[in-house]
């Protein structure tokens, strides 16, 4: 895989035409913070309901109101807490998604990679990693970035870790500076109903027709020897 790194940037020329004269005054530009989000409404956390597979959640990004910087690319480590990953859909380098997705029609490279897990890493993990053809804005409402699967069979009711694990170079701007990125992302399982749980609710079922039944015929008996 082909991995965006700051150093690489560095090399370049024209990013370092561009960062030399801050460094000439002893000044450092200042970037805001892109913040992620899970859902269009800003939240930092997603239901997907009663566990199982295909569970998608959709990932968010924008930078904070006020600001208008520019990145030049994106490598961007997630680890879960729990669920096993199916899929990941990001923008596509050759044409524009439905819905839509972040950076289209401006990405020279866009990928979604599951790491393999081992003792040392024994939870879920992936990265997100691309790169722009020209400066890409970031906006500062949130707007769809890419989508993940997963399946979360067999996890206990409650909310579950999404960790960006090197939030301080996630994201590379135009001036080949990092730009940190920041973001309590959590999601929600529901627990699936205990079969105990499905009888008790069968037997008491069973338990009310059956006095209806006794008390009709009880009615018709009391009316017949009337």
């Amino acid at each position: 895989m082909k991995r965006l790194q700051i150093s690489s940037w560095r090399e370049r020329p024209l990013a370092l035409a561009l960062v030399i004269p801050f460094a000439m005054f002893g000044l450092a530009p200042c970037y805001a913070d892109i913040v992620l989000l899970l859902g269009s409404a800003g939240s930092g956390s997603f239901d997907t309901g009663v566990a199982g597979p295909n569970k998608t959640i959709p990932f968010y990004i924008r930078q904070d109101v006020g600001s208008s910087d520019a990145i030049a690319g994106a490598v961007v480590d997630f680890e879960l807490s729990g669920g096993v990953i199916q899929s990941g859909k990001v923008g596509s380098e050759d044409s524009v998604s439905s819905p839509p997705l972040f950076g289209e029609t401006n990405l020279k490279l866009s990928q979604f990679v599951e790491n393999a897990q081992s003792v040392e890493n024994p939870n879920p993990s992936f990265v997100v990693n691309q790169e722009f053809d020209d400066p890409q804005s970031v906006p500062t409402s949130p707007t769809l970035w890419f989508e993940l699967t997963i399946d979360t069979t067999g996890l206990a009711g409650g909310d579950y870790m999404i960790t960006l694990l090197d939030p301080g170079n996630s994201f590379v701007s135009s001036l080949n500076q990092p730009v940190t990125a920041s973001g309590n992302l959590t999601f929600t399982v529901t627990a699936v109903p205990e079969l105990s749980s499905f009888a008790l609710v069968g037997f008491a079922s069973v338990s009310v027709i059956a006095i209806g039944r006794r008390n009709s015929r009880r009615r018709k008996t009391s009316i017949a020897k009337a």
